[in-house]
């Protein structure tokens, strides 16, 4: 039997806007918001990444949501959990496109093919006391961009890796199909399973790699993630524990 998290989905389309969560935002703030609302655009002025970063895409090119998880009144403990549920979701969208490639989930909120970024996704919450009241979870994919600024070294989109052009709209519908299940597991909550899942897809997970953090640059060996949603990284066969803008992989030169 297949659950669902949300009772009703209603897309709300914009042909252009600063931002899809900002508007989310906005549009919950005004009390004119739903649970399950989705806001969809075709272009952002503003868009917004991790930690006040910026998005890059180009009109009609990229999937652009924001997905509205109105008054759900869950322990603040969950939001890592959410994390994880939204990665896997947008994981095996993408996968449904790209069948062959190497897909991985690049802690805490990136998809990588093929060791570039494909996609990203930006929780926004609303927190009172010890409870998530609202959430707002953004994703933007790289869809049918065939090239990308200087800035970008590792971007990547399905268009780039399979030379063939695909219906946003259609990705979208799958993208939020996925979610409505996956974040239906919050309702049967299985840490391990979901953490086992998502640790099973995760970029870098048992490899060598160069990582820099406080301005110093070390070998480590990601491990996994904490029930906090910290990074595990193993340096010098010490545990040690990262938060997200603590630690980041150095590039390859390659």
């Amino acid at each position: 039997m297949t659950h669902s998290f949300f009772e009703k989905i209603t897309f709300y389309y914009f042909d252009e806007t600063d931002s899809t969560n900002d508007l989310a935002n906005l549009l919950l703030k005004q009390n004119k918001a739903e649970n399950g609302d989705v806001i969809v655009t075709k272009f952002q002025t503003k868009g917004k990444g991790q930690s006040g970063s910026n998005w890059f895409s180009e009109r009609d090119k990229s999937v652009l949501i924001s997905l509205i998880c109105k008054e759900i009144n869950i322990d603040i403990s969950m939001l890592t959990t959410i994390n994880m549920l939204v990665s896997l979701a947008l994981s095996k969208t993408i996968k449904i496109y790209l069948q062959n490639e190497n897909i991985k989930i690049k802690w805490p909120n990136d998809i990588y093919v093929n060791n570039k970024k494909i996609s990203g996704i930006l929780i926004e919450s609303n927190i009172i006391g010890d409870t998530l009241k609202n959430i707002i979870i953004g994703i933007g994919i790289n869809v049918n961009q065939d090239n990308f600024p200087d800035l970008l070294p590792l971007a990547c989109s399905f268009y780039t890796i399979s030379n063939k052009k695909f219906d946003t709209n259609e990705i979208t519908g799958v993208l939020i199909d996925n979610l409505n299940k996956q974040l239906a597991e919050i309702k049967y909550f299985d840490l391990e399973k979901i953490k086992s899942e998502y640790e099973s897809q995760l970029y870098g997970k048992d490899e060598s790699k160069q990582f820099i953090s406080n301005g110093k640059s070390f070998e480590g060996t990601i491990k996994g993630i904490n029930k906090n949603g910290q990074l595990e990284v193993l340096v010098n066969n010490n545990l040690e524990i990262f938060n997200n803008k603590e630690i980041e992989f150095v590039r390859s030169s390659n």
